[in-house]
């Protein structure tokens, strides 16, 4: 499995408007939901619950808000981008303009770390992050994602 494989088009918000990090947040949960017929409600419970016990901005003008759920059989990646930036509580300070959503299967603690390992690794990479900024379509993103980890293993 790969990241990539992972994150389609109706997962894919690259004009989000909210320069609160709940609503964004909930935005993508919604998304995410909505392509993968889920409900909304639990996993936008979670994802808060998550963000409120230790924010997820990673630096570099990235964030991870993820959680679990139980009724799941594959993580679920969404991504979201603000051209104002949001606050999400960076180590750095920076404020956030790419947001990737991850919602993985509960139980399975070593897929969730690979995965969230994974984002890190790919948002370590400054060409990435130029791309995932200046895309003007969800298949450019998709097309960035996957180019950026075609020299890494299967999940």
């Amino acid at each position: 499995m790969r990241f990539s494989d992972l994150i389609s088009h109706e997962t894919i918000d690259l004009n989000l408007r909210s320069k609160i990090k709940e609503t964004v947040i909930k935005n993508l949960v919604k998304k995410a939901s909505d392509a993968h017929n889920l409900q909304a409600s639990s996993i936008i419970k979670a994802v808060l619950d998550r963000e409120r016990a230790l924010p997820t901005g990673v630096g570099q003008g990235v964030a991870v808000p993820h959680a679990t759920l139980e009724s799941l059989d594959k993580p679920i990646i969404g991504f979201g981008r603000t051209k104002a930036g949001i606050n999400f509580d960076s180590i750095d300070g920076a404020p956030v303009h790419l947001i990737f959503l991850l919602i993985t299967p509960g139980g399975d603690v070593p897929l969730h770390l690979k995965v969230l390992s994974r984002i890190s690794r790919l948002c370590q990479q400054p060409a990435l992050r130029d791309d995932l900024l200046s895309a003007t379509s969800s298949q450019q993103i998709l097309d960035a994602l996957k180019a950026a980890e075609h020299s890494f293993r299967d999940l």
